[in-house]
């Protein structure tokens, strides 16, 4: 990550194995947003959100959320991401277990994108 381009780290490994905490955050943070907007986040949003300059790293996060089938999403459709029964439940998981690392994502704020 470079300080003039911010930019999620890349993520290795299987699609198939446990979220990593960046995707749990962006899971966590989708989930509070759509239930104070009525709305998904836009990749802009996302980005906005985590300090990336960049919303390919919050389309990449996403692309591996869905590739785990913790969220559904249509190309080429503005707020077209939905998250899963399986989304739901790893986000209840996380936030029941480690509530103090990621609670910070589980509200909106009313002057965030």
């Amino acid at each position: 990550m470079t300080a003039c381009n911010p930019r999620p780290l890349p993520e290795h490994g299987s699609a198939r194995g446990q979220p990593t905490s960046l995707q749990l955050a962006v899971l966590v943070y989708t989930c509070a947003f759509i239930a104070a907007r009525g709305e998904p986040p836009s990749v802009h949003e996302l980005a906005e959100r985590f300090g990336w300059k960049s919303p390919n790293g919050a389309a990449d996060v996403l692309r591996r959320l869905a590739a785990r089938g913790l969220v559904v999403l249509r190309k080429r459709r503005h707020r077209s991401l939905r998250v899963t029964e399986d989304g739901r439940a790893a986000r209840a998981r996380c936030l029941g277990e480690q509530a103090g690392l990621f609670g910070e994502y589980n509200h909106i704020s009313e002057d965030a994108p």
